[in-house]
């Protein structure tokens, strides 16, 4: 199968597993890596080598494109390989490729969580949002759902009416990005908060819903809200710093990695894991800023004369009891 006819059947197995945005962004990278295949006259991914790869690396670092980009237009490449054989069938090149690719997956510190404090200030902001206001109050619901359940931009948006239990105080999501079917949980102050904006905004399908389309809002419309909030709150808020927000404020209280990966959607555990490099930094931040001695300015390190020559007294005397001993 060449690379045009292998393009043709990623299109068309994205369109029926994504939703417009995703497939759009897909579409995008992959223009790109075929493009450069042209250029260089490749046709078939069975002659695909390292060499290829390392200097379409070295291209996209030449024209200053991010490493999340490279990360993302690798990730093409791959894909592609995968749809056009079974891992028993690949060459050696491209075994080689995919090792390569699997080892410049982003660091852990890709992912970012609020700080303590960060937290504490947007939760405030959130609760300040009027419950009167149909839009305000649209936006609480957004983002309170977001930090206290940690789904997904597209999961809150295509939240349908019939997917609320309010019984059971579960919300069922099904356009999941594992397309696995799972529930978030709420609390009474949820419940009642989704219940009072339900009344006042009306809603027909969806929860978060268009006024006009009466379908689900766009992508674009809930980053509004979040990018709103940021230049209020003058740190950067999204869907995404919110969700690994929760995951790590659910390691940090102990809960077990497997509970937390069912909640979160995670396909695999290891990907839970990664929130643990998390943890540990957020903790040696804290430690940091929070730990009695750095509450000492560092000009005062010094201690006093008296203290200087008490301490003095203590540790010759200390020595003197020592050589009695």
């Amino acid at each position: 199968m060449e690379i045009k006819d292998l393009v043709a059947s990623f299109k068309l197995a994205k369109h029926a597993r994504t939703e417009v945005e995703t497939e759009r962004f897909y579409n995008s990278h992959l223009k790109h890596v075929t493009d450069y295949f042209e250029r260089i006259k490749l046709t078939d991914l069975d002659n695909i080598t390292t060499e290829i790869v390392d200097a379409y690396i070295g291209e996209m670092k030449d024209n200053g494109l991010s490493q999340k980009t490279r990360n993302n237009r690798l990730g093409i490449i791959k894909q592609l390989i995968k749809l056009k054989k079974r891992p028993d069938d690949y060459t050696k090149e491209q075994k080689l490729i995919m090792e390569d690719i699997k080892a410049k997956k982003p660091e852990p510190e890709h992912y970012r969580a609020l700080s303590r404090d960060e937290f504490v200030r947007f939760l405030n902001y959130v609760l300040n949002l009027s419950e009167t206001k149909p839009q305000q109050l649209k936006r609480k619901v957004t983002m309170l759902l977001s930090i206290g359940s940690g789904a997904r931009n597209a999961e809150i948006r295509n939240i349908k009416l019939e997917d609320i239990d309010y019984d059971h105080k579960r919300i069922m999501l099904r356009h999941t990005k594992t397309h696995v079917t799972r529930h978030i949980l709420m609390d009474d102050n949820m419940v009642s908060l989704i219940k009072k904006h339900i009344e006042l905004s009306k809603p027909t399908d969806y929860l978060i819903q268009n006024e006009l389309s009466k379908g689900t809002i766009s992508r674009a419309m809930l980053q509004r809200y979040f990018l709103e909030a940021t230049k209020v709150l003058g740190f950067q808020v999204s869907t995404h710093i919110l969700r690994a927000t929760f995951i790590t404020m659910m390691i940090e209280d102990g809960a077990s990695l497997g509970y937390v990966m069912q909640l979160a959607g995670h396909k695999h555990l290891s990907t839970t894991e990664i929130y643990l490099h998390m943890v540990d930094k957020k903790i040696a931040d804290e430690y940091e800023t929070h730990n009695p001695l750095a509450q000492i300015e560092r000009d005062s390190w010094k201690p006093a004369d008296s203290i200087g020559s008490s301490l003095d007294s203590i540790l010759v005397g200390a020595d003197d009891f020592s050589a009695r001993a």
